[in-house]
């Protein structure tokens, strides 16, 4: 399987949020794990469990992340779920986390990120969704 990291964004304050497309082996498969790291240093400045959106009508199925980015100027990020199966075809959830850094002697302990959907879209709906494997936000300039 695939169980390595998948979502990678660059954050505010040279910081590098990752996250795992599975739980790492022996986990639930209802939730995975993410770091906010130091880019120079490697330092982990935060540990996360972040639960996975159940597919609908698939009863134990769970969607995987498959990109992340982040929100200008903010500790918000976008993460791009996705799940395929021949009966559902293609899936993506966009959804929102805040991702803050922890207190030193805090972040091997990992925080529970609650995220926001946002958007859904399959590709049964008659949208076209693929197997995305990126996500992008750009800030705009005010009218």
């Amino acid at each position: 399987g695939n169980n390595g990291a998948e979502g990678i964004a660059m954050m505010p304050n040279g910081n590098l949020l990752v996250f795992c497309e599975r739980n790492r082996p022996g986990g639930l498969a209802s939730e995975t794990v993410g770091w906010l790291a130091d880019l120079n240093s490697g330092e982990i400045k935060a540990t996360y469990m972040l639960p996975l959106p159940e597919v609908e009508g698939l009863g134990g199925k769970y969607f995987r992340v498959s990109g992340a980015t982040c929100f200008p100027g903010t500790s918000e990020a976008l993460l791009l779920f996705h799940y395929w199966s021949p009966q559902t075809k293609n899936q993506i959830k966009l959804a929102r986390v805040v991702a803050t850094e922890a207190k030193p002697d805090l972040a091997s302990t990992p925080k529970i990120l609650r995220p926001t959907i946002l958007l859904e879209l399959r590709q049964s709906d008659g949208y076209p969704v693929e197997n995305y494997e990126a996500v992008m936000v750009q800030a705009v300039p005010h009218l």
